[in-house]
Formats: C-alpha cells, structure tokens, sequence
C-alpha cells in the first residue's frame, strides 16, 4: 500500500510541476492563433453542437426560466 501512495504522491508533484509549463504553451498557442485559424476552429466546434442529437426533453424545456424565477427571488429579498 505505501508503494501506491508514494507513487500517486509522485504522480501529483509530476503534475504540479507540469501545470504552469502547460498553460504556458496553451498561452502561447492561443497568442499565436492567426484570425483564419480562430475562425476555422470556431466553426469545427459549432459544426460539432449541431451533429448531437438533443433528447426530446432539452428541445421543450431547458431550465431556463426555473433558473430565472430562482435568480429573481433570490435579488427580490
């Protein structure tokens, strides 16, 4: 069991270590993106929402106005 632990303890500092080295590259590769290349990737995502089928329930009913109702009572007290 201690060999399960200090690795997972091992495998935490490896990620720890390695978090500011990665958001320093997705940083820098957001910075660098060129307009045609933001727009080309815009469109692959929203390309994606529309390929997923939505369940019957989420086409009629979204939970949006029950957030609104809860979000106004809670400003209205």
């Amino acid at each position: 069991m201690a060999g399960t632990s200090s690795r997972a303890a091992a495998w935490l500092e490896q990620w720890r270590a390695a978090g500011p080295a990665l958001e320093a590259v997705r940083r820098r590769e957001l910075r660098d993106l060129t307009d045609e290349e933001a727009l080309a990737a815009t469109d692959e995502l929203l390309s994606m929402a529309g390929s997923t089928p939505l369940p019957r329930e989420r086409r009629v009913w979204s939970g949006l106005v029950v957030q609104q109702a809860l979000l106004h009572r809670h400003v209205s007290r």
